[in-house]
Formats: structure tokens, sequence, C-alpha cells
């Protein structure tokens, strides 16, 4: 016989378990084990442990991925090794490590082609362009994520450049084939989406700066934008596909809007905050938000924000004359204001509104134009939440937070006389006071 069988040499056993004594790490549970690595902050120092040995391995991915912060080109190597990408670029499969991941920030998003001329001696026009590969993969591999990772809680987009957008022409397509039956589409929800301007620019919003997240997810809890400015042109980008969006947030916001107008993508939206206020124009920010929804209920506010402030003899004081009239208007639960049911001042520094001799006054007469004045228009509305501003007191004592410099005799002094005003006080770590009396 010209060809014959070759048996094999070695037959094929299953790994002996090993057996290691009780005192020993690898007897451990991996509930256990999964809470030791969660408290190594070096990602290193995680690498490390993950290559001893397969278990570790399969525990400590958990961590190293949870979290992840790139620049364009390091997400885009990450994108080639754990993604599926087109033009046989990526990994034919997705990587398991990408179901992992719950937060992702993503540095310096690169800007598309732009087209430039040059002038050589003065008279000669050269027309010149940007290499726009960088961009494409960058894009692909974004749109490769979001639509393999279902695990992932945030997104963040940081230093965005003025002229970053996505292409309004890549958007998730269906099968042209008349034969194959379409998909049911799972609804996606993004809990929180984040886009932060580049250091020292204050740059236009715009719609297409986020809206390829619009063609994968169909809820984001809380979109957060960081110093740009909202003017009249924040929705003019065409985009096939938007997103409920059910909470805001202006964080060092500009608005220089000059007419207002219905926000589709504000629609459903319930909740508006504001932080880092710079000017008393930029209050607007909250009619330009309730004027594309009516259920707009709650209410955030950054009292710590300069705009509240008057600096005499070099310190804070609140300018309770100038604003009460402004939030007795927004607790008033009248007119556009109405749906209003939940008011949250963040950072309140009351410190800086209470007497030092308080507490040795025998009585408090309330101030119209004072604490007394803005707590009393505050407790109109139906909830409304203090959290006091924590002071960083003493080096030496490694930065320990306090409540505030107000004693907790002086809270029930205060609400004795305020009694009926539906609030709650928190301090960094506890509650402080608590009063829903009047809520039926």
């Amino acid at each position: 016989m010209r060809y014959q069988f070759i048996s094999r040499r070695k037959v094929l056993k299953a790994e002996p378990t090993p057996d290691y004594p009780p005192a020993h790490i690898h007897s451990l549970p991996p509930e256990i084990l999964t809470e030791i690595f969660g408290h190594v902050n070096s990602k290193p120092g995680l690498v490390n442990l993950g290559q001893t040995c397969r278990r570790f391995h399969q525990l400590t991915v958990k961590h190293i991925y949870r979290e992840l912060d790139f620049n364009a080109i390091k997400f885009i190597e990450f994108g080639i090794n754990h993604l599926p990408l087109p033009k046989k670029r990526g990994i034919k499969e997705s990587s398991s490590c990408i179901n992992v991941i719950k937060s992702i920030t993503i540095t310096k998003p690169p800007i598309p082609n732009v087209q430039r001329s040059i002038k050589i001696a003065g008279s000669y026009n050269i027309e010149t362009s940007d290499d726009n590969s960088t961009y494409n993969t960058f894009v692909q591999v974004f749109r490769s994520l979001l639509t393999e990772s279902y695990s992932i809680q945030k997104i963040t987009l940081d230093e965005v450049a003025p002229n970053f957008a996505f292409p309004s022409d890549t958007s998730r397509k269906s099968s042209s084939s008349v034969f194959r039956k379409p998909s049911k589409q799972i609804r996606r929800h993004l809990p929180h989406l984040t886009l932060k301007t580049q250091s020292g620019w204050t740059l236009p919003a715009r719609l297409n700066q986020f809206s390829a997240i619009f063609d994968y997810f169909d809820e984001i809890d809380h979109l957060e934008l960081v110093n740009f400015i909202i003017d009249d042109d924040f929705d003019n980008a065409t985009i096939v596909k938007t997103a409920v969006i059910k909470k805001v947030t202006f964080s060092g916001c500009k608005y220089s809007a000059k007419k207002r107008k219905v926000i589709p993508l504000l629609s459903s939206c319930n909740t508006i905050s504001l932080e880092r206020i710079g000017a008393q124009r930029d209050l607007s920010l909250i009619d330009y938000v309730r004027g594309s929804t009516d259920s707009l209920s709650d209410l955030e506010i950054d009292m710590d924000s300069a705009l509240f402030y008057n600096i005499i003899g070099g310190n804070k004081v609140l300018n309770f004359s100038k604003y009460n009239p402004f939030f007795r208007l927004v607790c008033s639960g009248e007119g556009r204001y109405a749906t209003l049911k939940h008011v949250f001042l963040k950072n309140f520094d009351i410190s800086t509104c209470v007497e030092k001799n308080f507490l040795e006054q025998d009585d408090w007469v309330i101030d119209d134009q004072g604490l007394g004045g803005f707590l009393r228009d505050m407790g109109i509305v139906k909830r409304l939440t203090i959290q006091i501003k924590s002071n960083k007191v003493c080096l030496k004592c490694g930065h320990i937070n306090e409540d505030a410099s107000v004693e907790h005799k002086v809270w029930h002094k205060i609400f004795k006389q305020l009694e009926g005003t539906n609030l709650t006080i928190w301090g960094p770590n506890r509650l402080i006071y608590k009063n829903f009396s009047t809520i039926s």
C-alpha cells in the first residue's frame, strides 16, 4: 500500500487542575480577586498581572478596558487591533474586550481635509490639501466601535478643533437586497456624552460635531457641552437621524442666539444644568431649552459661578438684590415655568450669606433682598435642593473636606422662621437638613 495513515505519537490530555494551598492567592474566589484587582491604580501593573496566567488575564481585562483614554492616532491603532474595519484593515471579528468598555475619551479628534492656497513670489497660487486618510480612518474606527460595543456608558470628545465635524454621507445604511428580511433594530441608549473644546477656545456648537452618534443610539440620557457658543446655527447641519436627549448641561457656555426657535433635538429634554455661568445673558439658555420642550421639570444651577457675586472688601458677597427676582420668577410655577418641579442649587457657599453674629440675634427679620427672602421665594417650587460647597482646609491635614463654616444650629434657626419651605440641604457627604412638610 502506497499511502498509509500515520498515527499520532502523542495523545492530547486535559491539563491538570493545579492544587493551591488555602492561603495562596489563586485559591481565592473570582469575586474577591476582582475586588482586589480593582484597587490596583496602575494600568501597567494590571497588564503585568494579566500576563501571569489565563485566569488573571480574564479578571484584569475588566479593569484594563473599563476606562480608556486615547489621542486620535492611538485610537486608530486600538481599532485596527480590536475592531472589524473595511478594506481588511482590522480583524474579522471584534475583540471580546470591546464589550468591557464603560467609558472612552478621545482627545483631539482629527479634522477633515481643508483646501488651502499658497502664494509663491506673490504671483503664483498653488492649491494644496491635507491628507484625509487619518480622518477617514478615524471615522471608520469610531463607527465600528459604536456598532460593536453594547456596554459603553460614556463617550467624551475632548479638545474638539474648530473644523471638526462628522461627515453627513456615511450614516449607517440598510441592506439593499430585496430578498433579505430586514433585521429588527435594538433600541439603544447612551447614558453620557461629553464634548469639550480645545484649551483657550470657545467654539460654536454644531450638531455635526456629534451627529454620528445618533446613527447608533436612540436615547442620550445626558449631553454635556463644555466651553461652546450656542448661537442661531446650532442645528443648521443636515442630519438623517436625531436622538432623544433627557438632560443637557452647559458648562462655561456662552449664549449668543439672536432669535429663539424650536430645536427638535431638545424636544424631550426634561433637565437643564448651567455650570460656570459667565454672564447674565447666559441665563437665557434656560429659555432656549424651554422653548423646545414642554416637559422641562428639573433645573440645576451652579451657585459658585462668579456671575452671582460681588467682591466687597476682598470677600465674595451674593448679589441678592439683583438675582432674587430671577429666582422668584423661575420658582413661581407660572407661565413658561409651570412645568418646573425641582430646582437644584449646586456648590452654594452659604457661609458668605450668614453673618458671624447670627446666633446671637434674638429675632431674625427676613429681608426681601437677603438670604431669607431668597429661600422664601425659592421655597415656592415643589422641591428645592441645596448642595453646600465643600471647603478644603489646612494643607497639613491633607485637604480635609468640611461641610461649611456654618454651624448646624444656624440651619435650625433659619428654617424655624421658614416653616413650610420644601427644602433639602446636602453637605459633601451627608444630609444636613430636610423638610417636606408641605408636600402632599
